[in-house]
């Protein structure tokens, strides 16, 4: 009978691959890799089995080396979990560990996509984040969102990413009939309000029931003009939302009754968070700003 191995005994899953003795030395001493493997074996089997029916040796070594023995716990689970439910046509790329790296660089949303649809091992892996969009859309919608007469549905496509992400936030938050309360009586068509609306970086943080009934209807309109006003808002928008967050509304009616907004570019985010609302207006107003109310 022909006695088993130290290797065999440890790595039986990877026996028929990994022939290099030197290799499999380095392997028995790895105690990250000998506990990724035995932590997550039922994974790797799945893997193993699926990419062996598929490819020779060598390239199954060399997948193998380059996920299960390099990859980050996390990072290693959740390739397996793209692998496993791409199509045919993915499975069968030797290439499908570079499309998963590609698709890392786009950030968590996009990831998760592909370990429920498959990694895309074309051109179109480019394209997940608005996928990503897409499909939070198809989620949200009723159908029956309508801004002066013009249907979503019929206008969404049109859309780029960035507008998509802003119409999908207002969604997610059920403000997007706010659109139609705020700019009733304004001459603007839905693209032209989205596009102006996502090129000043406002979004759903800003435009939702929650500050519409903590500062009021009215003053939710003239904050938004008064960003319109402005050629760089990011910081600006950036401090409008910490204020919200901590549900500093009182302070930011102050600021729009006195057409105050732009003083919010002097900040940051850390500053505002350690000054009271007495002790921001006191120093925007050593700054030259008169926060006295405009009809005062």
């Amino acid at each position: 009978m022909k006695k088993v191995n130290d290797f065999e005994k440890k790595y039986p899953l990877f026996v028929p691959y990994v022939i290099d003795e030197a290799t499999r030395a380095n392997m028995l001493t790895n105690e990250d890799l000998l506990r990724k493997y035995h932590e997550h074996q039922e994974e790797i089997q799945s893997f193993i089995i699926d990419i062996a029916s598929r490819f020779d040796v060598d390239t199954i070594f060399t997948l193998l080396k380059a996920s299960v023995f390099k990859m980050p716990d996390e990072i290693l689970l959740s390739f397996i979990k793209a692998y496993l439910a791409s199509n045919e046509a993915a499975k069968n790329n030797q290439d499908i560990m570079k499309f998963y790296n590609n698709t890392l660089s786009l950030g968590a949303e996009s990831v998760h996509y592909i370990e429920n649809h498959g990694i895309i091992t074309n051109r179109a892996w480019r394209d997940i984040p608005e996928m990503v969009i897409d499909e939070e859309y198809n989620k949200y919608k009723k159908d029956n969102e309508i801004f002066k007469g013009e249907i979503l549905s019929h206008n969404y496509s049109a859309l780029n990413i960035k507008e998509k992400r802003l119409v999908v936030g207002l969604l997610k938050k059920n403000s997007f009939g706010l659109l139609n309360i705020l700019f009733s009586s304004v001459d603007i068509s839905f693209r032209q309000l989205i596009a102006f609306l996502s090129a000043k970086g406002i979004n759903e943080e800003i435009i939702n029931n929650t500050v519409s009934e903590g500062i009021g209807e009215y003053n939710l309109l003239l904050l938004l003009f008064a960003l319109f006003g402005i050629e760089y808002s990011d910081t600006i928008c950036a401090n409008i939302c910490h204020l919200i967050k901590n549900n500093r509304f009182e302070f930011l009616k102050v600021l729009i009754n006195a057409d105050g907004i732009a003083s919010l570019n002097e900040y940051s985010a850390d500053t505002i968070s350690i000054m009271s609302d007495k002790q921001l207006i006191e120093d925007i107003t050593k700054r030259g700003y008169n926060l006295i109310k405009k009809d005062e």
